[in-house]
């Protein structure tokens, strides 16, 4: 029913990636946060005031640079500073999102590389949706060329491009479903399934007192889950 620890030493990003077959924003988020509890960077929060107004912004910095680091998280820090060895989240409003491609692609490699799935999920998914599109397409056509033909002996003329418009767009439906995890993946996502179960009712298999010592180190779990809010708000009484 529940874990109470991770089940392997997946990281944050990949068992959010694993659970969900999508690289979003939460895995990223995750993977920053990982790194931070690491040491690998350091997140600070700024307040800047001024005469009308203040606001928050974050610095992020470099820290330690022996922290051993997978491909992906290579990417995300070259991404987020550059050649900088600090930043300000504010300056990275407007830029982050052109990285985000090459960032998704590597963080789909590495879980195939950890054999979680036979080939990466977003081209499964890329390619229904182009069969769905050339199925659309190709439907258009038959049904043209049929009524065309054929319309002046029966309205039904156009049933074969019907029928395929109606396959195509099964397959755009279906599209986002087509991944599949291997037999280790499967089992590894059971397994941390199990392990976000625990962690969304924390409160109710452990002593919040007790682990709120080691509450930063699965709250990169949390971010990658979805479940944040919830599980600080159980950690926010002790």
């Amino acid at each position: 029913d529940y874990l109470p620890e991770p089940p392997s030493p997946l990281k944050p990003g990949m068992a959010g990636t694993l659970l969900d077959e999508t690289v979003d924003m939460e895995d990223i988020i995750a993977t920053l946060v990982d790194l931070a509890r690491r040491k690998a960077i350091s997140i600070t929060e700024d307040k800047v005031e001024s005469r009308w107004s203040s606001k928050t912004d974050f610095i992020y910095r470099r820290e330690l640079e022996d922290v051993p680091l997978s491909k992906y998280e290579s990417v995300l820090l070259n991404a987020v500073f550059g050649n900088k060895d600090e930043v300000r989240l504010g300056d990275l409003k407007n830029k982050f999102y052109t990285k985000l491609p090459k960032l998704r692609s590597a963080m789909y490699e590495a879980v195939v590389e950890e054999r979680l799935f036979p080939a990466n999920p977003d081209n499964v998914r890329n390619t229904y949706y182009a069969l769905g599109g050339l199925g659309i397409a190709l439907a258009v056509g038959v049904g043209f060329a049929g009524m065309a033909l054929l319309g002046w002996l029966t309205p039904t003329a156009i049933l074969p491009g019907v029928g395929l418009g109606v396959l195509a767009i099964g397959l755009l439906i279906l599209a986002k479903f087509m991944p599949r995890k291997s037999e280790l993946g499967a089992e590894e996502a059971a397994k941390w399934q199990a392990f976000r179960t625990y962690l969304r009712d924390i409160d109710k298999y452990s002593d919040l007192e007790a682990q709120k010592e080691i509450w930063d180190r699965y709250l990169p779990y949390a971010i990658a889950f979805g479940i944040e809010k919830q599980y600080m708000a159980k950690f926010a009484g002790v």
